[in-house]
């Protein structure tokens, strides 16, 4: 009696939290930023940088300083940042909106620096 008592809670427990927490778009209602990072200076590729979207995501760059943010919600983002050792911070606030599926391509420059 005590472990159908018990199975039942756990079941009811699982039920209940199932619908807690945040709820996550299908993946078609997501977007993709991507591009490549590079030094203003030599227009060499920088690898390692990290490129963040809105705080929401963000991805490094390959050897090649490409990188890809995925998934990106849909509708408004506000900036795109990179950081990488040797390099001033990049920032871009000008933001835009995200469909979904969108494939929006960003290539950065970043100055070298502290």
């Amino acid at each position: 009696m005590k472990l159908a008592r018990f199975a039942l809670a756990a079941l009811l427990a699982c039920a209940a939290f199932s619908g807690c927490g945040p709820q996550v778009p299908p993946v078609g209602n997501y977007a993709t930023i991507q591009g490549t990072v590079r030094d203003a200076s030599t227009g060499n590729p920088i690898a390692g940088a990290v490129v963040t979207v809105s705080v929401i995501a963000s991805n490094a760059t390959d050897s090649s300083g490409t990188y890809k943010v995925f998934p990106v919600p849909t509708g408004p983002y506000t900036s795109i940042t990179a950081s990488a050792p040797g390099y001033m911070a990049y920032s871009d606030y000008s933001g835009g909106t995200l469909t979904p599926g969108q494939v929006l391509s960003v290539d950065i420059s970043m100055q070298p620096g502290t």
